[in-house]
């Protein structure tokens, strides 16, 4: 598999994408980026996720705020910024 389209249409994609959406609801969406990925890793494929947030909070009985604790990156990192993607 080469191609993005190959990728996507294989029986093992879609088997995973089902399962990761049936067991995480949050998860709106997977998908392979480019073709260049395919082409540049042989070992390894990466794939993206569309992410519901809210949803993904609601599901954690969770904040924003419960996650970005600054005391405790202060305290434990060493450092008063929160890093992401």
């Amino acid at each position: 598999m080469n191609t993005k389209e190959l990728v996507e249409k294989s029986p093992i994609f879609k088997i995973i994408k089902k399962g990761l959406m049936v067991k995480y609801p949050w998860i709106k969406n997977v998908y392979v980026d480019s073709d260049e990925d395919i082409q540049k890793y042989h070992s390894m494929l990466f794939i993206n996720m569309d992410i519901d947030l809210p949803q993904l909070l609601q599901s954690a009985d969770a904040t924003p705020a419960s996650w970005v604790n600054t005391e405790l990156m202060r305290r434990v990192w060493g450092r008063g910024h929160y890093d992401t993607v």
